[in-house]
């Protein structure tokens, strides 16, 4: 808006004119004009499409002039000093293109959108760093839980070879079912190692999103959860999302900016008709420029001045103008387009993730009832081994399939913890706690 502060100004001049004149009457003679001017104004603009200014004005002009001696009636050549001052003020009205507040403010609503779509699309990327920061975290939660689900199955393998061996020298067990047991338990190292490098990396990308250097040791403190009870609503989730998504925030204002710059631009195909007013009051003086100054305040003295006008200018033709509007129409259309499809993107990547939260949930419960019901059968298996009614295989296929379990359910839950970042991310509803 700085376009309607006002200005002031101020400058001077000087000049110097030299003249000759041949004419034998009354006699031939040559001379010198020299002047000078002083001024200080202050002016401005109203988005109404006027314009004023307020100013004064001092000047002297040393004149050559032709007299007349009295006595000898001889014409002789003099030099005239003449001092002037004035205070005028001024008032200048579009009155078709430059009267229209939309034509006027285009400039304030460019930088008024662009500072709307700056601040969005920094609200945008906080988001997007938020959600960044939070998948990595629940990626590294799961990682850790793999991790630890592999070192307990790997302390499990290495027990029961111990107890295998001890059996095997005192002939209780055969050795094939001891080697299928040092099997398993090199598995189970080799899946831990794999584990605990998965584990680590997750970690590194959590220091990265959160910006802390590598060195020190983490511990995830927030568990994944179960997941929320009750059901969402899609109809009014996407309602939220389409509300308060920062990425069609941004792109609303941009397509706003759009339909104002092409309203303003059919104002730009008129003509343009201005009204000019002047008036003020001067003071001359023979003396002095503080006389000249005097003389505007003493009635008497005053030399009142006004003046009005007016100017029409038509553009033949017209193609700046349809131009003009031709292109802002087009950014119109570009941008509402834009918004349309934002629109359907944010809707149905909504709509998405309610699905995924709920199809997770789902497999949360399921993975606890499988988790829950593998472990009653493995103990069983284990026990019936014990008293010779079960191959060893069963108890190691068992211990395998409660094993992927464990990380099957783990990873159901980290679904749901990634679906409701993503969502909060849709409708620009992450903050500083873990989704």
């Amino acid at each position: 808006q700085s376009v309607f502060d006002p200005l002031w100004r101020t400058g001077s001049s000087w000049n110097s004119v030299a003249t000759r004149q041949y004419s034998t009457y009354p006699f031939p003679f040559e001379a010198t004009q020299r002047t000078w001017a002083a001024f200080t104004a202050l002016e401005g603009a109203a988005p109404t499409g006027t314009t004023w200014s307020v100013g004064m004005g001092l000047d002297h002009v040393h004149v050559p002039s032709l007299a007349v001696d009295e006595i000898t009636r001889k014409s002789l050549l003099v030099d005239v000093d003449d001092y002037g001052a004035a205070l005028q003020a001024g008032l200048t009205q579009e009155l078709l293109r430059g009267a229209t507040l939309a034509y006027n403010l285009q400039s304030v609503r460019a930088s008024r959108a662009t500072v709307q779509s700056a601040e969005h699309a920094a609200a945008a990327a906080r988001q997007a760093a938020l959600a960044g920061a939070a998948q990595a975290y629940w990626l590294w939660v799961q990682s850790a839980g793999e991790a630890a689900i592999a070192r307990t199955a790997s302390e499990v393998a290495l027990q029961s070879l111990e107890i295998a061996r001890g059996a095997a020298l005192q002939g209780g067990v055969g050795a094939a079912y001891v080697a299928r047991l040092e099997a398993a338990a090199a598995l189970r190292a080799g899946s831990l190692a794999r584990a605990e490098v998965a584990a680590g990396q997750a970690e590194d990308q959590v220091r990265a999103w959160t910006g802390e250097s590598p060195g020190t040791s983490w511990t995830a403190a927030t568990p994944p959860g179960d997941g929320l009870a009750s059901v969402l609503d899609p109809v009014a989730v996407v309602a939220a999302a389409l509300a308060a998504s920062p990425e069609l925030l941004a792109a609303r204002a941009d397509a706003e900016a759009a339909r104002a710059a092409e309203r303003a631009t059919r104002a730009s195909r008129l003509p343009t008709l201005t009204a000019t007013a002047l008036a003020g009051v001067a003071g001359r003086d023979v003396d002095s420029v503080g006389g000249a100054a005097a003389n505007l305040f003493q009635h008497g003295h005053q030399l009142p001045f006004a003046s009005v006008g007016g100017e029409l200018v038509v553009p033949i033709g017209g193609r700046a103008g349809r131009g003009e509007q031709a292109r802002t129409q087009g950014e119109l259309a570009a941008a509402d387009h834009r918004v349309t499809l934002l629109e359907r993107e944010v809707g149905a990547a909504t709509t998405s993730q309610v699905r995924a939260l709920a199809a997770a949930a789902v497999e949360i419960g399921a993975g606890d009832t499988q988790v829950r019901a593998l472990g009653e059968a493995l103990a069983a298996e284990e026990a019936s081994l014990a008293q010779g009614g079960s191959h060893p295989q069963f108890v190691l296929d068992q211990r395998q399939a409660l094993v992927d379990a464990e990380v099957e359910a783990l990873a159901a839950r980290t679904r749901w913890r990634a679906a409701l970042t993503e969502l909060q991310r849709l409708q620009g509803a992450l903050g500083t706690e873990l989704p």
